[in-house]
């Protein structure tokens, strides 16, 4: 998709669109929610995705096996249109304020926006996965059991409780939940990195967990 996006194609700029518009927009969202920026957030996601599909723009840049993949890419991208923001106050020439005037002194910097909104991206696509997958009623309860787990915040004794089940056996199915949902991060995650960059499961679980703080 990114290839034929970079030359061009209609249907494959459409498709790249939709697949990281929320990431651009959940970024710039957390960097700038609460300062005076906050109200320039669709302008800059739209300057986003200028800079990658204007004619000879950033996507004809990207490099195959680059360190962090597409991601580390994207990043790249985003932040460079941001910081022309946060200098100038955007394309239309207005007075330059202080920084401090512009993003709330309780934003994360923007490499943690944008780890905050990649990760829920790459979640996204891994639940998204395992929907796909889904083949049974089993299945797409271990589903609902994940999203009341992580989605509601849930103990497990509430949803066994909720679901009038036996808890021990709900935990079991949890386990199984979570170790289906682990495949298939890791299936997202090696996708979204450079190719050779990790190589073994292990190498993947250590990779998402520092991704989720554990």
């Amino acid at each position: 998709m990114i290839d034929r996006a970079a030359r061009g194609d209609p249907q494959a700029r459409a498709a790249f669109a939709r697949a990281y518009l929320d990431v651009v927009r959940r970024t710039l969202h957390l960097r700038w929610r609460g300062g005076s920026l906050e109200q320039s957030v669709e302008d800059a996601v739209q300057d986003v995705f200028l800079d990658c599909l204007k004619q000879r723009g950033a996507l004809t840049r990207v490099q195959a096996g680059r360190h962090g993949g597409f991601g580390a890419f994207l990043h790249g991208v985003v932040a460079n249109v941001a910081r022309r923001y946060e200098r100038s106050r955007g394309r239309h020439g207005a007075r330059q304020k202080p920084l401090a005037a512009e993003v709330s002194d309780r934003a994360p910097s923007l490499g943690q926006a944008f780890d905050q909104a990649w990760l829920q991206h790459l979640l996204g696509l891994a639940v998204a996965n395992l929907r796909g997958t889904a083949d049974d009623e089993e299945a797409h309860r271990r589903l609902e059991l994940l999203s009341l787990r992580f989605g509601d915040g849930l103990a497990l004794r509430e949803i066994a409780a909720r679901w009038q089940c036996d808890p021990t056996e709900l935990h079991v199915a949890y386990a199984r939940a979570r170790r289906e949902f682990g495949r298939a991060l890791r299936g997202v995650l090696r996708e979204h990195l450079a190719e050779g960059e990790v190589a073994s499961d292990a190498a993947l679980d250590e990779r998402l967990a520092e991704m989720l703080g554990e």
